[in-house]
């Protein structure tokens, strides 16, 4: 999100349920790219699930389940 959507939503977003569910889980999501092939990674309690993502999926800023996700930097390896 921009960060004019980003103090938005944790303005209105502070009373609501939606807030609450976001800062349950802080795990961090990793977004990995391989041969056109998107994944998105979480790492949480020593599990690593990976979730493949649609072809088409904008890397930049894109939605999966009830979350919004914003590439924040890149790593090449």
């Amino acid at each position: 999100m921009s960060k004019l959507e980003t103090a938005f939503d944790l303005i209105v977003g502070a009373g609501t349920v939606g807030f609450a569910d976001a800062l349950n889980d802080l795990s961090p999501f990793y977004l990995v790219i391989k041969d056109n092939l998107k994944m998105l990674v979480n790492i949480k309690d020593w599990i690593l699930r990976v979730y493949e993502l649609p072809s088409d999926t904008n890397t930049k800023k894109f939605v999966y389940g009830k979350n919004k996700y914003k590439m924040c930097c890149k790593v090449n390896l």
